[in-house]
């Protein structure tokens, strides 16, 4: 696929699709100023629902590249979406393609989004991250732009077959991480210390797995 093919259907979907998303489910979208108009940042947000990706699409005012789910892409139509339209395929037995190719997004200086829990949160709570977020964003010399998704779960959690169209949901995109200011941070401090508890504190809850929190069963990453 051309990325001309991919960037046609990435403005169709934004601008079919887009009206749709805000006239339904989207509320609120604030700290949009955030995002830079040119240059490298990672994007990381709380997942919840199928919806997380549509509401930042709508939201961000440039092209955004996912980590995607392995799941995905055994759908033939959503596998050929997300080929044609350059998102990267997250799989457990090629991780180290994983990190090439956002590591790639980023030396374009494009937008790279990353759910870090890596999968929807069953309770619309904040789940255990991983560090790989860190990684990617220092590897990148990227500025990290947490992201607190609100309503998403209310409207269309992983347990609902149809969502419930009401317009209940809000994109909050924080005071970013910056680069210069961590590079010499390591992945697990910059994800437990810094991205997560901004998240946590804009939803209103705790991120139990910071070093100062109590111990939980899950253990340290």
């Amino acid at each position: 696929m051309t990325d001309m093919f991919g960037a046609f259907l990435y403005w169709f979907s934004t601008h079919a699709l887009g009206p749709v998303v805000k006239a339904v489910w989207l509320k609120r979208a604030g700290g949009v100023a955030h995002i830079p108009e040119t240059g490298p940042v990672v994007l990381a947000a709380n997942h919840v629902s199928f919806l997380d990706f549509a509401l930042l699409v709508i939201v961000c005012p440039r092209r955004v590249y996912f980590l995607v789910e392995d799941f995905f892409y055994h759908m033939p139509v959503f596998a050929f979406l997300l080929r044609a339209s350059g998102q990267v395929r997250v799989s457990k037995d090629r991780p180290l393609a994983v990190v090439d190719q956002a590591a790639a997004i980023l030396a374009r200086g494009d937008v790279l989004c990353v759910f870090p829990e890596g999968t929807r949160s069953w309770t619309g709570d904040l789940q255990k991250a991983f560090t790989g977020l860190g990684k990617i964003a220092l590897d990148g010399k990227a500025d990290i732009i947490p992201v607190a998704i609100l309503g998403a779960f209310e409207a269309y959690p992983r347990q609902r077959k149809i969502p419930r169209f009401k317009k209940m949901c809000e994109v909050d995109l924080l005071e970013p991480v910056r680069y210069a200011d961590v590079s010499r941070n390591s992945p697990r401090d910059i994800v437990h210390e810094m991205v997560m508890p901004r998240i946590a504190q804009r939803m209103g809850k705790e991120y139990p797995y910071r070093r100062s929190a109590k111990p939980c069963l899950a253990g340290e990453d």
